[in-house]
């Protein structure tokens, strides 16, 4: 009689936006950016813009980092609204910060928005 081999998987500790946002990202209504360094700000309630930033950040996978010591400055950082609700916050510098927790992208490649 054969036994079933043991499988053993390991877990994955790479997440996408999905994973750490706990809504519908379809529900996004507002996005507002700033920069850091300039200080110039972008706002949108274009669906379609708004889908092509969720669809490149979805795109990602993150790593979260063990140092999770607060950073000062940043890059961009970028709020997510649902009507007049800030839901979620995303920062960039160096590290992604996600709604006060630390991730390093562990995808490949240069990215760009429009």
């Amino acid at each position: 009689m054969f036994k079933q081999p043991l499988i053993y998987t390991k877990p994955s500790n790479k997440v996408t936006l999905s994973n750490l946002y706990p809504g519908t990202l379809a529900e996004i209504s507002r996005l507002y950016m700033l920069d850091g360094r300039t200080g110039q700000n972008f706002t949108t309630e274009d669906k379609q813009r708004i889908g092509q930033f969720l669809q490149l950040m979805n795109s990602l996978t993150f790593k979260k980092k063990l140092n999770q010591i607060p950073r000062t400055g940043y890059l961009y950082f970028v709020d997510l609204f649902q009507g007049d609700t800030k839901v979620l916050r995303i920062t960039f510098a160096g590290d992604v910060q996600i709604d006060g927790t630390y991730y390093s992208i562990d995808s490949d490649g240069i990215y760009s928005f429009p």
